[in-house]
């Protein structure tokens, strides 16, 4: 109930715009007017070409069926969570537990109830990336700083 709470909210905020003083949302009911004015509400959106490592990398990611499931037991950094769950793994990071994002991550999928903390500390490399074939949250605490 939470998640879907948060989702929606989530939604809203991403969907609300000023344009001439006048606000503009869309409720879950108002998919087809959503898709129609997608182009308009992304306009103004920054897009960059995706690091050639990470296109070449993740381009078909998620197209085989799954099954090992690995879990973490400490809190650890994300170039020793990519050797322990490799890339063919669902790697989940349970409550309690933080990975850091110190290098570039890639997973056959990723399950989150735990922390994933990613910052300019971290950050080894201007084109850090995570690569999943799904990315499952089960709580969201977003929190952007940057320098």
């Amino acid at each position: 109930m939470l998640i879907s709470i948060i989702w929606k909210l989530f939604f809203i905020s991403q969907c609300l715009m000023q344009r001439n003083n006048a606000y503009e949302a869309f409720s879950q009911q108002d998919e087809a007017a959503y898709i129609d004015a997608f182009s308009t509400l992304i306009k103004d959106s920054y897009s960059a070409p995706l690091p050639q490592d990470l296109a070449a990398t993740c381009k078909n990611q998620n197209q085989a069926t799954v099954s090992t499931v690995k879990s973490i037991t400490t809190s650890m950094l994300s170039s020793d969570l990519q050797i322990f769950c490799g890339t063919e793994s669902i790697c989940t990071i349970p409550d309690g537990f933080t990975v850091t994002m110190n290098s570039n991550l890639n997973v056959a999928a990723l399950v989150l109830s735990g922390s994933l903390v990613w910052n300019d500390v971290s950050q080894s490399s201007s084109d850090q990336w995570l690569c999943a074939g799904y990315i499952a949250v089960r709580y969201l605490l977003y929190s952007l700083t940057r320098n």
